[in-house]
């Protein structure tokens, strides 16, 4: 109060500085003075203070060993982090296998589960097993074949068992040998062909079949018999009656029954020969 009432003009100057306004010309000089002298006696009047513990106290913080060691476990989590991201983008743009349709189940998978034949069509393992088993049963159809072209051998042999497989190759020899030359065991419970490599010389009278030593005959390949004359067979002159009864045909070349169903009266055998 005795400052203010001693100077006037000082005490207008620092009610004009609390309230944001600047201090009037005419006490310019006074206001100076007056605070010049209030700074260099009060210290709460501070234009510019200096917080010197916040930096002590950041200094301290950064070289904190706990502090370091958080900062390298958060950048390392965040390298794990970026490194599984790769992954899984990886992961979903990884090319999928191509699939194509077999042409006999038409059942979709991966195109290197199916075998492409001469023809460009492919087929699945379980379809050319299904093929080549059906063609065993009938020279006709033998060896399996796609669009009138064979199947190769060695496409066919590694997919099957090798029971299949050993089949397969007995019926591929039976088929390649001529007719005239096939010996098959005449019993009723066999009738299995027999290789030529099991057969002795046909001038011996009596042949034994390998499977179930049945005695094969060797003038008319039937069940052996003691009589010389082959014509005297009761079972071939019985299937020769029926065959004469239904009209059937004899091939004059494998001595094969011949049965017409349909179409002309041009008949071909299975040994190729021709005759009406």
């Amino acid at each position: 109060m005795l400052l203010c009432n001693l100077f006037p003009a000082t005490s207008r100057a620092i009610k004009e500085h609390s309230r944001g306004r600047h201090p009037s010309p005419q006490g310019k000089g006074v206001a100076s003075l007056s605070r010049s002298h209030l700074n260099a006696e009060s210290p709460l009047v501070d234009s510019k203070p200096v917080y010197t513990h916040q930096a002590n106290d950041c200094s301290s913080m950064e070289c904190h060993p706990l502090i370091e060691r958080g900062k390298a476990v958060s950048r390392r989590s965040r390298i794990t982090a970026r490194i599984e991201r790769c992954r899984l983008i990886q992961r979903f743009f990884r090319r999928t296998p191509h699939k194509e349709t077999c042409v006999s189940c038409l059942e979709s998978m991966p195109a290197d589960e199916l075998v492409n034949l001469p023809c460009q069509h492919k087929y699945c393992n379980t379809c050319i097993r299904r093929m080549a088993a059906t063609s065993m049963t009938d020279e006709q159809l033998f060896p399996p074949r796609c669009c009138s072209r064979k199947i190769p051998s060695e496409t066919v042999l590694p997919l099957l068992s090798p029971k299949e497989r050993g089949s397969f190759v007995s019926k591929a020899t039976e088929y390649a040998t001529p007719v005239a030359d096939r010996w098959y065991c005449p019993a009723s419970t066999c009738g299995k062909w027999i290789p030529p490599t099991a057969v002795n010389s046909e001038k011996i009278q009596t042949q034994i079949c390998p499977y179930c030593s049945t005695r094969i005959c060797s003038g008319c390949r039937g069940i052996s018999h003691r009589s010389r004359d082959c014509s005297s067979d009761a079972d071939l002159s019985a299937v020769l009656e029926v065959a004469r009864l239904q009209r059937w045909q004899r091939c004059f070349n494998c001595g094969a029954v011949v049965e017409l169903i349909f179409g002309c009266d041009h008949i071909t055998c299975r040994c190729s020969a021709q005759f009406w």
